[in-house]
């Protein structure tokens, strides 16, 4: 997760001094069973431990104010482009979308964007079909999951206003429980140390701003707005290259390697399967067969998180 190609353009060009965190050791479940989900809260994000680090080390060289970023994706992130649309087989929105990149873009715009969907076509058809036999979380309870109502859940926050289908998944995304879930771990996680966390991706007048802009208009423009209205204020370096850069492998590497025995012995005779939520077997599977293929499902570290707390708090 080196940014410092990045990062060193700005401070130098301005002269900030500059402390930087070395990752390697603080992998997912370093140092465990600190740095664990709170008891009120059977969620902990995978690199809390280097979460933890960081703030406690800014906090000390007397950093108070925070600003984070973590709507920044869900407001402005290319969602809902053209190729996304057709993709999950949301025809109707495609068109519609492509009726606003005409009428405020242009034709040629619109025409390009055909071109590109139909060159894609073949591809997002494969993995539409793909994702279609894929189950949503192979190891939970089916029994459980309609006890609970499972696939209804994330759909119980319906949008205020009369807003069009793809507005809609905007601010379904937006307001979607998991992110509200990261924002108020995120404040839990600064406030432990004594920092303020802001993030301005969720001023509510930013939010309905967004959602005024048609989304196709939003997906193309959004991002080339903001980098170019840093013309002038970053190194030109830093704003050409400034990029999501993902730790991923520090994650591959704490649960295949490094913290593979504490996973193990956290999926043998899981809680959670014995209370009946989740097949205990089938998700010592999908582990190992993470372990083996580095291909794992994005839920296999919600699962963890949940057995940690639960051995914590459960009686």
């Amino acid at each position: 997760c080196d940014e410092r190609h990045i990062s060193r353009h700005i401070t130098n060009h301005y002269h900030l001094p500059t402390t930087d965190i070395e990752a390697d050791h603080l992998w997912p479940l370093a140092h465990y069973p600190h740095h664990g989900p709170d008891p009120d809260e059977p969620s902990v994000g995978a690199f809390q431990a280097l979460i933890d680090h960081t703030l406690t080390t800014a906090t000390t060289h007397g950093t108070r104010l925070i600003l984070g970023g973590d709507r920044g994706d869900l407001t402005i992130g290319p969602a809902f482009t053209l190729q996304s649309l057709i993709e999950g087989g949301r025809t109707r929105e495609a068109v519609r979308g492509l009726w606003d990149l005409a009428r405020l873009s242009g034709r040629r715009t619109a025409l390009a964007a055909v071109g590109r969907s139909l060159n894609s076509a073949p591809r997002l058809t494969w993995r539409r079909l793909k994702r279609a036999d894929d189950s949503e979380a192979p190891w939970i309870d089916p029994d459980f999951a309609r006890r609970v109502g499972l696939a209804e859940f994330d759909r119980q926050i319906g949008p205020p206003g009369p807003y069009d289908d793809v507005r809609s998944l905007r601010h379904a995304l937006i307001f979607s429980l998991m992110h509200l879930r990261g924002m108020v771990w995120s404040n839990r996680s600064y406030a432990r140390v004594g920092a303020v966390f802001a993030d301005p991706f969720s001023d509510r007048r930013w939010a309905e701003t967004v959602l005024a802009i048609p989304q196709i208009i939003l997906s193309r423009h959004a991002k080339h707005l903001l980098r170019n209205a840093m013309t002038g204020v970053m190194p030109e370096p830093a704003r050409q290259q400034s990029a999501k850069i993902l730790p991923l492998p520090l994650f591959h590497r704490g649960l295949v390697s490094h913290a593979a025995s504490i996973v193990e012995e956290l999926i043998e005779g899981p809680i959670c399967g014995h209370l009946g939520w989740v097949d205990a077997a089938a998700l010592a599977t999908a582990y190992r067969h993470y372990r083996s293929t580095g291909q794992g499902h994005p839920l296999i570290w919600d699962t963890l998180s949940l057995e940690m707390w639960l051995r914590d708090n459960w009686s």
